[in-house]
């Protein structure tokens, strides 16, 4: 069993993005497990993002059920992956 644990990483762009890539064939980076573990419906989760964390350039596609955004800077990504991965260990949060 895994705990969700989110990673920061830079593109080749120069944005960060963030996500658990521990095991991705195994599902580990499904973009809707943070809203359950905040308790939010997803479009709060989106409202979350942009106004909290400053994503930017968010993108789903309904066809892959994916949801794309990144971080300006690595400070944003950084504060983002810091706070979700502190509840998903507060709460025990399993994804696989």
């Amino acid at each position: 069993m895994h705990i969700l644990k989110l990673e920061e990483w830079q593109s080749g762009s120069g944005n960060w993005l963030c996500g658990d890539v521990s095991a991705l064939a195994a599902m580990s980076n499904v973009w809707w497990y943070i809203p359950r573990l905040l308790s939010i419906p997803l479009d709060e989760y989106i409202k979350l993002l942009i106004t909290k964390y400053h994503a930017i350039n968010l993108h789903y596609t309904a066809k892959d059920n994916v949801l794309i955004f990144y971080f300006k800077t690595q400070s944003d990504a950084r504060k983002f992956k810091n706070e979700i991965n502190k509840i998903a260990r507060e709460k025990k949060f399993y994804t696989y």
